[in-house]
C-alpha cells in the first residue's frame, strides 16, 4: 500500500539513501538538497512538507511540496500555487507502476489544500527529461513557461486546482 510519510529522525537516513537512475541525475537534485531547501522555506514562512514515499513499509521515493505565495522568490508566479518541488522514485523501484500510484496520492493530498487555498499546482521538469514531460502531461499538466537557473533549463508545468 502506497503511503506518504513525513520525514523525521526515524526515516531520514533511508530517504537520503534513495537515488534515481544514473541517466536521471541531471534532472533532479539529491534528496538532501530538497530537505535543506525545505528548512529555508519554513524559515521564510512558506508552508513546506517533505515526504518519504513508502510501499508496504519500504521507502521507495521522495517528494517535496511547498505553497509558493504569489510573486514570491525565486519563482515570482502570478498567483499562489502548490509546487511539487521534488518527486522521485528510487532506481530499484522504477518501471513497476509505483510512479503513477504515488503521483495520484500526491495530487489527492494537494487537492485537500493542506496549507490553505491556492489557484493551482506547478512543477518544473528538465527540458531534457522527455519521459518526465510525458508523465506529467498524462496527469493533465500543461506547459506554461520556462524557468532557467544558472545551469539548468526547465519547463514550468501548471495544473488548475479548479479541474477534476
Amino acid at each position: 500500500m502506497i503511503e506518504l510519510r513525513e520525514i523525521d529522525w526515524s526515516n531520514l537516513g533511508e530517504i537520503l539513501d534513495l537515488k534515481v537512475e544514473k541517466s536521471q541525475e541531471d534532472y533532479i537534485l539529491p534528496n538532501a538538497v530538497f530537505i535543506a531547501q525545505a528548512y529555508v522555506n519554513l524559515r521564510m514562512n512558506y508552508p513546506d512538507v517533505v515526504f518519504g514515499i513508502y510501499n508496504d513499509n519500504r521507502a521507495i521515493g521522495f517528494t517535496k511540496i511547498v505553497l509558493v505565495p504569489q510573486n514570491a522568490k525565486p519563482y515570482y508566479f502570478d498567483h499562489s500555487v502548490y509546487m511539487i518541488d521534488a518527486f522521485m522514485i528510487d532506481s530499484r523501484f522504477q518501471k513497476k507502476g509505483f510512479g503513477r500510484q504515488v503521483f495520484e496520492k500526491i495530487m489527492m493530498y494537494i487537492r485537500s489544500q493542506p496549507f490553505g487555498p491556492a489557484d493551482g499546482i506547478r512543477l518544473l521538469c528538465s527540458v531534457m527529461n522527455k519521459e518526465g514531460q510525458r508523465f506529467f502531461e498524462s496527469f493533465g499538466f500543461m506547459e506554461s513557461g520556462r524557468y532557467d537557473n544558472m545551469t539548468k533549463n526547465y519547463i514550468v508545468y501548471s495544473f488548475s486546482m479548479h479541474e477534476k
